[in-house]
């Protein structure tokens, strides 16, 4: 299958009727895997730059389905879902989901374009800006420094005094070369439609004001057909995404200045301390890849240094309480650059969050059948995670181990070396080797427990007959 009609399949198949008598591809005993959570499932995996939709890699990944339940149902069996941080997580991703599903039904059918604005879409993708930025986060502080450059400052002496970052201070609040990808609708189109060190008015973002100047623009190497016709292909659902961005901005910024917002202070002050100890990278593009913003060492560390203050208020939305254990869950799902940038922000992130998921609920979203399904497949991975992380932590490399290694990789192949000489090149891969082993002896012990089935046709058909339609 061609890549392009991997990116027709992965953005059309959430798109067909989900109502349909659902039919198991694997049974567990009494237990199903239904074609809806197979497909659920297997589309992140396709909409990964480097996989391309097989029937070898759909039954692949059945069996991993398969896997990952016997290691949930075990998980479930030992007490494991009990875990009150696994609780939080679940809740986090719920409230996600419920907001993905919000989008579906309120925000996407209002979302238009036309051919010139695809065609658009498509030419700036071929190209980069070299952007600088002056920023406040209030529409009278960009007033403020519109006026002072229409008076005639000059706009690296504006910036020295704005930003507190000295790299930007410094080159004038210098952004780099910016794909039009990387930028919110508005301050993509502003950018990428501006003269060379032309300054632009204040635009808006999700984070506050900017005014914009291009100091340099290229375009992006001759692409070969192949990825030229993927670029083609590409640029619509990234001009969807982005314009269902603005539109979902407009409207959650319209419903919070109904809302009554309180804060606490001190709990305010102590999470914004904690944050500012743990999150130290900064922020970059590859974040917009990615569904959870924050690393497990990262979520980890988060809530080991806040878990005895998890029930206290940290804020409340029009009289319901966010606890700061419900505000580290939900710190996953906030873009990486506003937990980076600071603890208001990240607050402000939260609460619009909140707000739109409770609306999710008020409409009976929770029985949307994509909420069901994706938040019962984060809880099952996060468990069957849990176990392998407990079964492996448990394994140690022996001496049989290195000399059973030895002989298997190197004895034959370097028979002048001995294993002290390479003992300490081994001890690694001999350790992955055995934990490999364990976990595979693990997993037949569980699958000779119960009757499995396998029904991979249903998935060959579903696909195939979207590949057929298209």
């Amino acid at each position: 299958m061609t890549r392009c009609a991997l990116i027709a399949l992965s953005f059309g198949l959430l798109l067909l009727a989900c109502g349909r008598k659902d039919p198991a591809v694997a049974r567990l005993g009494r237990e199903r895997i239904t074609l809806e959570e197979f497909k659920t499932a297997y589309l992140e995996i396709i909409k990964q730059p480097n996989a391309f939709d097989s029937r070898e890699l759909r039954e692949q990944f059945l069996d991993e389905m398969i896997d990952r339940r016997l290691l949930a149902r075990e998980a479930h069996g030992l007490g494991m879902a009990a875990d009150e941080r696994l609780a939080y997580r679940v809740g986090a991703n719920r409230d996600r989901n419920l907001r993905d599903a919000h989008f579906r039904k309120v925000i996407k059918p209002g979302i238009s374009y036309n051919e010139a604005d695809l065609e658009r879409t498509f030419a700036w993708m071929t190209e980069e800006r070299h952007i600088r930025h002056l920023f406040s986060p209030t529409r009278v502080g960009i007033d403020s420094l519109y006026h002072l450059l229409q008076e005639g400052a000059d706009w690296f002496e504006l910036a020295r005094g704005l930003f507190d970052d000295p790299r930007l201070a410094e080159t004038g609040g210098d952004l780099g070369w910016v794909a039009w990808e990387q930028m919110e609708y508005d301050l993509g189109f502003t950018a990428f439609s501006l003269p060379l060190m032309v300054y632009s008015e204040p635009v808006a973002s999700s984070y506050g004001w900017h005014i914009l100047q291009v100091a340099d623009w290229r375009r992006t190497p001759l692409l070969p057909e192949g990825q030229y016709q993927l670029q083609r292909n590409n640029a619509r659902a990234v001009l969807e995404r982005k314009l269902g961005d603005k539109a979902a901005l407009a409207y959650i910024s319209g419903m919070m200045k109904e809302k009554k917002i309180q804060v606490y202070p001190r709990s305010l002050r102590a999470v914004g301390q904690k944050l500012g100890v743990v999150l130290k990278r900064q922020p970059s593009t590859a974040d917009q890849l990615r569904t959870e913003q924050l690393s497990d060492a990262e979520m980890g560390e988060i809530e080991a240094s806040l878990w005895e203050m998890r029930k206290e208020p940290l804020a409340s939305i029009d009289g319901e309480i966010l606890t700061i254990g419900e505000f580290i869950a939900a710190l996953n799902y906030v873009p990486y650059h506003a937990v980076h940038r600071s603890m208001k922000t990240a607050l402000d992130f939260v609460l619009r969050d909140r707000a739109l998921s409770a609306e999710a609920r008020r409409m009976g979203l929770e029985r949307d059948d994509q909420v069901r399904i994706k938040t019962a497949q984060f809880e099952q991975n996060r468990l069957q995670m849990a176990i392998r992380q407990r079964l492996l932590a448990e394994i140690r490399v022996e001496e049989r181990d290195l000399q059973r290694y030895f002989n298997e990789h190197y004895g034959k192949k370097y028979p002048h070396l001995g294993l002290e000489e390479t003992r300490d090149l081994i001890a690694r891969d001999a350790l992955i080797a055995k934990r490999a082993g364990t976990m595979q002896e693990h997993l037949r012990k569980l699958r000779s427990q119960l009757r499995i089935e396998r029904n991979p046709a249903p998935i060959h058909a579903w696909y195939e007959g979207v590949l057929n339609r298209r």
